[in-house]
């Protein structure tokens, strides 16, 4: 085998037997035959060659002239690997050269994707290429002569630490696109998650469609995901930064920056809104919570001036009117125990009538604190559609305005007729007193001594008026009974006993008029006899005076009679 240290050197084998060392090497293969600048590996001793006989040098060149075209073919073939590992070594630097400034950080990884399949197809074709002929080299080598020429094996060694180095640099530069892809898509993925989550979040915390409540558990779902979305902006930044800090586009390098700068402003934004919403639906709970509080206070007394309206006001006993008076005069209607009855006089009826009228002017006048909740609920309605959705709010405040309504309308109506009631009871009453005070009085005239002993006809003239007066009292009694009567059917419940104390008193009248009236005809006979007695009387008076004329008359001295007789007669 050629063993060359100068690639472009030419090999002419020389054998110079004089300059042949005279050394006798046991081993054949030792025997080394020194050429220019190459040495030989010479098969046979230099005694062998001096002990060959004649013939053996022709037979000698023949051998050493084909292990010459031997190690010109070996040298060629050296030479070609050398060309080949160069050639090798060159193809994948540039691999790896082309492999470390390939550009992975664009936004297209599929194209860039598909560029690097291509490239490390490529850089697979050379390391196989490599790894081929570094085996075969050796396995060639290694077949011929057991041992690879030192400088074929650095080569070789340098060849593959190329081919290594290539790999690797393939390697780093697949893991480097799969990363670059990784953050893109986790950039691309979070920047859609936190742009979507921050609009459904502004939907969600500046909806107003729904109730405090419900926002309320909304609110508190955001507030629930917005540790989560946190974590996502903070690796949306990171991927943004690692993108800005390789990509060759400076547009997008700005867009990414401003991107991430305006994800993170509306997501403070966002936050500062959930904050002063928390805080705005606490205070919109508590004037829901008023609102309510007062619907309650008003249908409440809704619901009292309304059985207050309902309950009829019967009177029977003294201890139950004193109690109704308490009760009417707290606004209570509480049914109690009644203890012992005791007829109820009409005083008492209508103290209970002024006391039943007393509460109901406190009743109309507690209509202005009713006004006064119905005022605050508008307030706090008007205060509540400013935030959220009102619900059904707006239609309790109408149905507590138009039962409180109905109620004052009512309290007002009722309001008027007790205090009609009332002054046409005091009327009644004061009426019923008027007539017992002349009944008495009329029966002690009647008979009173001084009322015996006035002559007939005045006491006659006296009856005949008293006659008169009965009427009137009764119809007095009477108009003022049927007015008491009226305003009792419009909704106030009177008692019997009114009616019967009114019956006794015309039963009174009655008798009075019939006593009168039997007293007044008795005088009326006795007048007319007297006046029959006065005429008869007259009658005789008037005779009398006539014959005492006559008598006059006749007695006279002057008297001188024409006819003796009828002289005679006149003095007899």
């Amino acid at each position: 085998s050629i063993i060359s240290t100068d690639h472009s050197a030419n090999f002419l084998l020389a054998i110079n037997l004089e300059e042949t060392p005279r050394k006798t090497i046991k081993d054949p293969i030792a025997f080394e035959i020194p050429t220019r600048r190459c040495v030989y590996k010479y098969p046979y001793t230099y005694r062998q060659i001096r002990g060959m006989k004649h013939g053996a040098p022709c037979r000698l060149v023949d051998t050493l002239q084909t292990k010459s075209k031997k190690a010109d073919e070996d040298l060629e073939t050296f030479e070609d690997a050398e060309r080949e590992i160069e050639q090798l070594r060159k193809r994948l630097n540039e691999a790896r050269e082309r492999a470390s400034s390939l550009y992975v950080y664009g936004p297209d990884q599929d194209a860039t994707e598909e560029e690097l399949d291509e490239l490390r197809w490529f850089v697979e074709q050379l390391l196989d290429s490599a790894k081929t002929f570094s085996g075969s080299t050796k396995a060639r080598y290694q077949a011929s002569q057991q041992l690879v020429p030192s400088d074929l094996a650095q080569h070789l060694t340098a060849l593959e630490l190329c081919a290594e180095a290539t790999a690797q640099t393939m390697e780093e530069k697949q893991r480097e696109q799969k990363r670059a892809r990784t953050v893109r898509s986790d950039y691309l993925t979070d920047l859609d998650e936190v742009q979507s989550w921050i609009r459904q979040a502004e939907l969600k915390v500046q909806d107003r469609s729904i109730e405090p409540i419900p926002l309320k558990e909304q609110l508190k779902q955001v507030q629930d995901e917005l540790g989560t979305i946190i974590d996502k902006l903070e690796r949306l930044t990171r991927n943004g930064r690692t993108i800005a800090e390789n990509t060759r586009d400076d547009t997008e390098k700005q867009l990414i920056d401003s991107t991430v700068h305006s994800v993170t402003e509306q997501l403070n934004q966002v936050r500062n809104w959930l904050d002063e919403r928390k805080q705005v639906i606490a205070d919109t709970i508590d004037a829901w919570q008023r609102f309510l509080t007062l619907y309650e206070a008003t249908k409440t007394w809704i619901e009292e001036k309304r059985q207050f309206l309902v309950e009829p006001l019967k009177l029977s006993t003294l201890v139950q009117a004193r109690q109704r008076l308490h009760e009417y005069s707290s606004l209570g209607w509480r049914n109690r125990g009644s203890g012992v009855f005791v007829p109820i006089s009409a005083s008492s009826c209508v103290l209970l009538i002024l006391a039943f009228g007393v509460a109901l002017q406190i009743a109309v006048k507690s209509c202005k604190q009713i006004n006064k909740n119905l005022s605050d609920m508008g307030k706090e309605l008007e205060s509540i559609g400013q935030v959220c959705s009102v619900g059904d709010l707006p239609e309790k405040l109408l149905e507590a305005e138009e039962a409180k309504v109905q109620v004052e309308g009512q309290l007002l109506e009722r309001n008027a007729l007790l205090q009609e009631t009332s002054e046409e009871w005091e009327q009644c009453e004061r009426k019923m007193k008027e007539v017992k005070t002349w009944i008495e009085k009329a029966k002690q005239s009647l008979e009173s001594p001084q009322n015996k002993k006035k002559p007939l006809r005045d006491q006659h003239i006296i009856r005949e008026k008293m006659l008169s007066d009965v009427a009137i009292q009764k119809t007095k009694i009477g108009i003022s009974m049927e007015k008491l009567q009226v305003h009792f059917r419009s909704g106030i419940g009177g008692d019997s006993r009114i009616g019967e104390t009114v019956d006794e008193l015309l039963a009174e009248l009655d008798n009075l008029h019939a006593n009168v009236k039997e007293q007044t005809a008795a005088l009326e006979a006795c007048l007319a006899q007297i006046d029959q007695y006065q005429q008869e009387i007259q009658q005789l008076r008037q005779q009398i005076m006539q014959v005492e004329q006559q008598l006059r008359t006749v007695l006279s001295p002057t008297y001188l009679s024409t006819d003796k007789e009828k002289a005679l007669q006149e003095q007899q």
